[in-house]
């Protein structure tokens, strides 16, 4: 079951990643862009080492 979260977290991690892209090159929105960078690496390491720590 860790290892399944796990993946869906890698998952949201990276559509979370490309999104800040968009917002970062195409629609030129230099701080959501940075915002959402900070929101996805925080979003992952987070609840993962949760999961490692504590299970």
């Amino acid at each position: 079951m860790k290892f399944l979260i796990i993946i869906i977290l890698i998952y949201s991690f990276l559509k979370s990643i490309s999104y800040a892209n968009f917002e970062f090159k195409e629609k030129e929105n230099k701080p959501a862009g940075i915002t959402i960078y900070l929101l996805a690496i925080l979003g992952f390491i987070f609840p993962t080492s949760l999961l490692f720590f504590i299970y």
